[in-house]
């Protein structure tokens, strides 16, 4: 019996999104315990170990919705705290992610343009950096993209639209800007039929979504609502409108558009693109959705200008539209000529050029550790201080108290004589107590776009010294 064209495609399509799968796992596997484990990590690990009452109790009321912390508590429990097992889902996601988004594009578009897309996906600086930490953003990228990727399918009494839903509002549940994966379903739900086939099915699609984030709108509400439960971050400038661009291209934009426009100079990749206008129906939804997620970008920029959001972890969902949509309108131009592929083999490597294979290098908590311990082992009567409170996780972890739950962890550095801060009239209380103090900043500027803490010991104590510890944490040292 013959087989159809249709079981080759799905044979040959899953073939090569397993290669996706295999290069992404063994390239991504070498580095991903290499980053150390610090800010926002340490954070999720303490919070894991919560009950799943008390996670949902407490990340309600913070920057992300607990659905994550919750996964982890369960494969904590089963597989234990070391680095390599804290990281590997996210790992295992970051690998999965590429591989499901060939299989997406190939739905739509030639097997040439889906694995320059997964290809691009694959080695962008984001999606290693969100494999080499201990956070929500993979787990989200990977049922955002498992959510496009069912519909692909259509199954009987519309459960494939059902499923799909589910999945994305999962992904909301892990991380809010997941709701910025919306556009992206209706343009694959579009681009599989028509404009006029598809309004049945993101109808349903819509219905079902909606009633799943009724608790995330009520709880979002009450944040934007709530004048002292802000995001954190300053106010972007008008650079970052341009910077952040970069950023999500490994910072190889400019060096990529220019490959782009050297292109043009061949008569036969422009040929191609005069027969794009030729058929405005294969590429007006890919231009049309790439001008939303421009557009989305430019919104959070200005919503930024009051409630700080243009963070690029945050804007790695609006890329998540902008960069398949940009690599498809690319791939349907230059992919018609032989010049063309070179041409995309030339800015993949662009790409990978500027990638940091071990992210996040610029940290060193283990650093900052040492150096208070030291302190307290030279300075009997010292106290240190830190402020923001948070950094407190990366502290306990890096000392070593692995056992012990949020809620433990400011206890058992009080009786280590250090002090973290939530305020300045805190950090007053412990100047007119101690005669020596190590004050450990670790992003008094980016919160509160000065330095009160820093200020009040200037005004009260001398200052010893100074000494940058990483990017992010500074030490200064004060006595009478």
């Amino acid at each position: 019996m013959m087989k159809s064209r249709k079981d080759e495609y799905t044979k040959h399509a899953l073939l090569w999104a397993c290669c996706i799968l295999f290069i992404n796992l063994l390239s991504k596997a070498f580095f991903y315990t290499d980053a150390p484990f610090t800010l926002d990590e340490s954070f999720t690990f303490y919070f894991s170990k919560f009950s799943v009452k008390e996670i949902i109790q407490e990340l309600i009321r913070g920057n992300n919705p607990p659905l994550y912390e919750i996964f982890m508590h369960f494969w904590t429990e089963i597989f234990g705290d070391f680095i390599w097992v804290l990281r590997l889902p996210s790992l295992l996601f970051t690998a999965l992610f590429p591989a499901l988004w060939y299989l997406i594009v190939r739905k739509v578009e030639s097997h040439k343009i889906a694995l320059f897309v997964s290809l691009v996906f694959s080695f962008l600086q984001a999606q290693w950096l969100f494999s080499q930490e201990m956070r929500a953003y993979a787990m989200a990228f990977f049922l955002i993209s498992a959510s496009i990727f069912v519909l692909g399918f259509k199954w009987k009494y519309n459960v494939h639209l059902i499923l799909s839903a589910i999945l994305l509002a999962l992904a909301v549940y892990t991380h809010y800007f997941s709701i910025f994966a919306l556009p992206l379903a209706y343009w694959f739900i579009i681009k599989k039929s028509s404009i006029k086939n598809s309004v049945s099915s993101i109808g349903i699609f819509s219905i079902v979504f909606g009633i799943l984030l009724v608790p995330v709108v009520l709880i979002v509400v009450g944040r934007i609502f709530d004048s002292e439960n802000v995001l954190w971050g300053i106010k972007p400038n008008w650079k970052q409108l341009y910077g952040q661009f970069n950023i999500a291209f490994n910072y190889r934009l400019w060096y990529a558009l220019a490959l782009v426009l050297l292109g043009f100079v061949f008569n036969d990749i422009r040929r191609s693109l005069r027969l794009q206008k030729l058929y405005p129906e294969k590429w007006r939804w890919d231009v049309f959705f790439l001008f939303v997620y421009v557009g989305i970008y430019f919104v959070l920029f200005i919503i930024s200008q009051f409630r700080p959001v243009f963070i690029a972890k945050y804007l790695s969902f609006v890329f998540l539209g902008i960069i398949p949509l940009a690599c498809i309108l690319l791939g349907k131009i230059f992919t018609k000529s032989n010049k063309g592929i070179y041409f995309l083999v030339a800015i993949f490597a662009i790409f990978l050029s500027g990638l940091k294979w071990v992210s996040n290098t610029e940290y060193n908590p283990r650093r900052v550790v040492r150096v208070m311990d030291e302190y307290l082992s030279e300075n009997l009567d010292v106290t240190i201080l830190v402020y923001p409170s948070w950094y407190q996780y990366s502290i306990a972890y890096h000392k070593g108290y692995y056992d012990l739950t949020p809620y433990q962890i400011n206890g058992a550095l009080v009786f280590d004589n250090i002090y973290c801060l939530d305020d300045g009239f805190q950090a007053k209380d412990k100047v007119q107590e101690s005669s020596a103090i190590l004050y450990i900043d670790a992003g008094e500027e980016f919160l509160d776009g000065n330095h009160p803490i820093r200020d009040i010991l200037l005004k009260e104590k001398r200052l010893l010294r100074y000494e940058q510890i990483d990017n992010q944490v500074q030490t200064w040292y004060f006595e009478n």
